[in-house]
């Protein structure tokens, strides 16, 4: 029995509707053998690794910020250097200057005759941490008698931390006599903050005291740079 020509065309619809979906999703057409071929994946690719870095900590305190010659006249201007260095630079200094937690430290050697004087500069990640540093630079000076005794001197403080005006911040000056070998010294210690950073100045010689007063004023604006 023949069927009728509706029937047929509705058939073959059906068929074909079934046979577009079995397929889960778009192939490249079969390679010869019924082989199913896949299509190409993008390329994988790494992404280039930053660039080390060498530069200083923000706020990181560099050599300008250091009085040179011009702010010490008659003075010598020596050695400049990074690190607090391996020489005691003050004769009140009772440990490193690295123990102090900078993250960068600066400093500068001058002399004149049998005198001589060391500025150093140091920064911090913030100004609470310079402040924590500054007390503690403060009880070195205050204390200096211990180091000077332990190694054999007679010690005598002849100025008690005086105030120093600056901009932007705060300073002191103290002094200290001592005996050593027979012979009559002294040294002048200069502190100043401004920010996240402090500065220290120990110079000898006479009227070291008058100037250290002198030179922590124009050291201040110059450690603010």
């Amino acid at each position: 029995m023949l069927k009728p020509p509706a029937l047929i065309a509705l058939s073959a619809a059906v068929v074909l509707v079934l046979g577009g979906c079995t397929g889960s999703g778009p192939k490249a057409p079969d390679q010869p053998g019924g082989v199913p071929t896949e299509l190409p994946q993008p390329p994988h690719t790494e992404l280039p690794a930053p660039a080390p870095t060498t530069q200083p900590p923000a706020g990181s305190v560099a050599m300008t910020a250091l009085p040179g010659a011009a702010e010490l006249p008659g003075w010598t201007e020596g050695q400049s250097a990074t690190g607090g260095g391996k020489e005691q630079l003050s004769v009140c200094q009772q440990n490193r200057w690295e123990s102090a937690g900078a993250n960068s430290i600066v400093h500068r050697s001058f002399s004149r005759g049998g005198d001589r004087a060391v500025v150093l500069a140091m920064s911090f990640d913030t100004p609470a941490l310079a402040s924590q540093a500054y007390q503690t630079t403060q009880g070195w000076f205050a204390g200096c008698a211990a180091p000077l005794a332990a190694r054999g001197d007679g010690a005598n403080q002849t100025l008690r931390a005086r105030p120093v005006l600056v901009d932007n911040g705060r300073a002191e000056v103290t002094e200290w006599n001592w005996t050593s070998g027979g012979k009559q010294q002294n040294e002048a210690q200069g502190l100043t903050q401004v920010g996240n950073r402090i500065q220290v100045v120990a110079l000898t010689g006479p009227q070291a005291a008058a100037g250290v007063e002198k030179l922590l004023p124009t050291a201040a604006r110059k450690l603010a740079s």
